[in-house]
Formats: structure tokens, sequence, C-alpha cells
């Protein structure tokens, strides 16, 4: 075990050597913003992006866990908060003007955070990528500091399914306490769904209507999405979404994403054997078919009735697959 952690920590001190002697200097290409909720697939879509020549990668900056690497520049914001609670929906004029300035700084990577993988020689990097999971409600905000916007989307039920057997917290929870801030995005009659299922709905319930608190922002509200990508298509029909973000978003090597693609994510840690095992076969329909026998007759009306209170028609409690195609 002692070997291990001395391992680890070598490992540890040698990207730190190599992050404080990477030179970034922006290149052409915009700076990367990939937004999705937690268990959306977004790890996989970050590792893709983060093995491209050149890229400075970070991975959920805002994150409570994350903070010892930021010092002081979240202090002021919800340092006092859970890493469940922190979503930043609700930021007031001085807390939004610092969080601006933290977001300038990370779009320059001169925060001690992130690294790049893949430098240029010697040790050049030209690009950011910038995983967030908890901050859906800043899109609009990441997309005026110059970032391009890719929205990683998965099926809210296996979504839900893979919250509550993690047993994390239901994220509807933090945005309900704030009624005064759902009153511009939510009409009365959701308001009031939304609060029933918080007192009287099943865990699915909950999990789904978490779901829709956590993405319905980038999906539904911002203009300032330019990539919109479904974790079922990527699974499915791999070759034309790599083609697809290749086109979008200016990535040159989809080689190496595909090798990615072909592996458990760093985040299958997470995940049932079952799965593992079925990524590692290539079954993508099993991958993807695997959670409707969790969900009864009443899981799927009781989450197709969120969808429609919510007005998702991206995806249907009845099917595995998005009713929208690759773009």
């Amino acid at each position: 075990m002692k070997k291990k952690s001395f391992a680890k920590t070598i490992r540890k001190a040698a990207r730190n050597s190599k992050r404080k002697m990477i030179d970034f200097r922006q290149g052409e290409s915009p700076n990367i913003g990939l937004i999705a909720a937690v268990r959306g697939g977004s790890t996989l879509v970050a590792d893709m992006l983060a093995a491209q020549q050149g890229m400075w990668f970070y991975s959920e900056p805002f994150s409570p866990r994350r903070r010892a690497y930021l010092g002081s520049q979240l202090q002021s914001l919800s340092i006092k908060q859970s890493r469940q609670d922190c979503r930043f929906f609700d930021l007031n004029r001085g807390q939004n003007s610092e969080m601006l300035q933290l977001m300038s700084q990370l779009n320059h990577a001169v925060l001690p955070t992130g690294t790049s993988r893949r430098t240029y020689f010697p040790l050049k990097s030209d690009r950011i990528c910038l995983k967030v999971l908890r901050a859906s409600w800043l899109t609009d905000t990441f997309a005026e500091q110059g970032m391009q916007i890719i929205l990683v989307i998965r099926h809210p039920a296996a979504q839900a399914l893979s919250v509550m057997r993690l047993g994390w917290k239901f994220s509807a929870e933090i945005y309900f306490k704030k009624i005064d801030f759902l009153e511009n995005f939510f009409s009365q009659e959701q308001i009031i769904f939304g609060n029933k299922i918080l007192t009287e709905g099943s865990a699915f319930q909950k999990a789904v209507l978490s779901w829709v608190c956590d993405i319905i922002y980038p999906l539904k509200f911002s203009e300032k999405v330019s990539c919109q990508l479904f974790y079922e298509h990527l699974i499915s029909e791999p070759e034309l979404c790599l083609g697809y973000l290749s086109q979008t978003l200016n990535i040159k090597d989809t080689k190496i994403m595909a090798h990615i693609l072909s592996k458990p994510s760093f985040s299958s840690k997470l995940c049932t054997k079952d799965t593992i095992q079925a990524i590692n076969l290539g079954d993508s329909q099993l991958l993807l078919k695997k959670w409707c026998s969790q969900l009864s007759d009443t899981d799927c009306k009781a989450g197709q009735e969120i969808l429609d209170c919510f007005d998702i028609n991206c995806y249907s409690m009845y099917d595995i697959m998005p009713k929208m195609d690759v773009k």
C-alpha cells in the first residue's frame, strides 16, 4: 500500500513539474467548454478532446474537491457548500464578477491546475478544453469568454439510475430552494409539479427531475451552444459523431478519439462490471439497453410525465435513442 502511495506521489510531482514547463500560447481555434450533467458521458468525450495534441485540459475546476489546486480563487463563491450543492446558478453581483475573473484566468491557462497530455515540441500548448459538470447555468458566461460550447447529453433514465446506484444527492432539491430564481425560467405549473415530486415522488422521479434542472438551461434556454452531442449517438454511430466533432470543433486527430472510444473511460470505476464488459466487447446495444430492464411501467410513465411537463422532447422514456439526429 505504501509503495502505491509513493508511486502516486511521484507521478503527481512529475505532472506538476511538466505543467510548470509547458508554454501555453493561444492558437487560432477557440477554446472549448464541455457542459454536461454528472454521469452523462462527459468523461468519455473529455478524454477524447484532451488527447488532442496541444490541448490544455481542465477537469471540473469548480468542484470543491478540486479547490486545493485553485487556492483562494473560489473562497468567496461557495466554498462552504458541499460537493453536491455547488451549482453556481444564483451568484450575486460580486460573486459573478469574481467568477468572470476566474474564468478569464482559466481561459488563459494561468492557474495552477490542468495540464496538456500531448504537447507540441518542445512542451507547447495552444488550446484549452474545460470540462464543467456543476455549472451548466453559466453556459453563456463561458461562451462570452470566447469558448466554443459543446453540450453532452445522456438519456435521463440511464443517468438517473446511475446517480441512484451511487447514492448521490438529488440536485433538484438545491434548485427548488431558490424558487425566486426558478420563476425566471419555469412556469408556476412546473414549479408546483417539481415540488410535488420532491415531497411525494420516488427516488427515480427525483433523479429525473435533477437531470432536467442540471441540463435544461443549455438545452432549452441558451443560444450559445454550438455543438450538441448525444451519448447514445456517440456509442451507436461513432464514425458519424467523430466526423461531426471534427468539423464543428476543428478537431484533427479522430483516430485517437476512436481508440479512446473503444476503451473504458476514467470514470468507468463508477460503472458496473456488466457495463465495463460491454465496453470492452464493443457491444453498443447492450451498453445502451441495459437500463431498460431496471424500470417498471410505472417508472417509465412517471419519468415521461416529468419530461412532458418541462417540455423536454429530445428523449422519451420508451425509447433508448434520442429523438434528434446527429447534426
